[in-house]
């Protein structure tokens, strides 16, 4: 896995070829055949797994056997300054064409986040750009992360640590590694 630091507009890591390439192709195959339903708010839409239709426990083994998570766990405790719990929870989400996600922190969870992108051959034209920004309006100090996949970032929760998912117009999945600030 590489990895770069970042310290505008909040402190992030930016990480790359996080699974190998049989790995990614197998979390894809997964995802590919699953069965989702629509989530949606007033910022978001996207979807998830239905309920009983799909393997969770096989892809959570999957991708916790398949990331170097030692070496991940390591580098976010030294970004971050903080000590982490070793149990990582696992979000899945598929963004199909309107999908997206407005500005927002998570600031309520104390979290380190890692969020990886997973398609078919990402292009700018398939929109899904992850926005990193200090504030609201995604102005201040804004970065831009394209989705390709086998790639993503991470970030601790924090009141400026604000970030967006440009509207999709092609599918893409994302899995966010949720790890407890102890």
């Amino acid at each position: 896995m590489d990895s770069i630091g970042r310290s505008s507009p909040f402190p992030h890591i930016v990480v790359a070829s996080v699974f190998s390439n049989d790995v990614e192709q197998r979390i894809l195959e997964t995802l590919e055949s699953a069965a989702w339903e629509k989530r949606s708010s007033s910022f978001y839409r996207f979807g998830v797994p239905r309920e009983g239709q799909f393997d969770r426990e096989s892809l959570v083994r999957l991708v916790n056997a398949s990331i170097a998570f030692d070496e991940l766990l390591s580098l976010a405790e030294r970004t971050f300054v903080c000590r982490l719990a070793s149990d990582p929870r696992l979000e899945i989400h598929k963004y199909d064409p309107g999908c997206g996600i407005g500005p927002h922190t998570d600031f309520g969870s104390r979290e380190i986040r890692c969020v990886l992108s997973l398609n078919r051959g990402w292009s700018i034209e398939q929109g899904g750009v992850w926005i990193l920004a200090a504030d609201s309006r995604l102005r201040s100090g804004a970065r831009y992360l394209p989705s390709m996949s086998n790639t993503g970032f991470m970030f601790c929760t924090a009141e400026n640590s604000y970030h967006a998912l440009s509207t999709c117009s092609d599918t893409m999945y994302g899995l966010t590694l949720r790890l407890s600030r102890l």
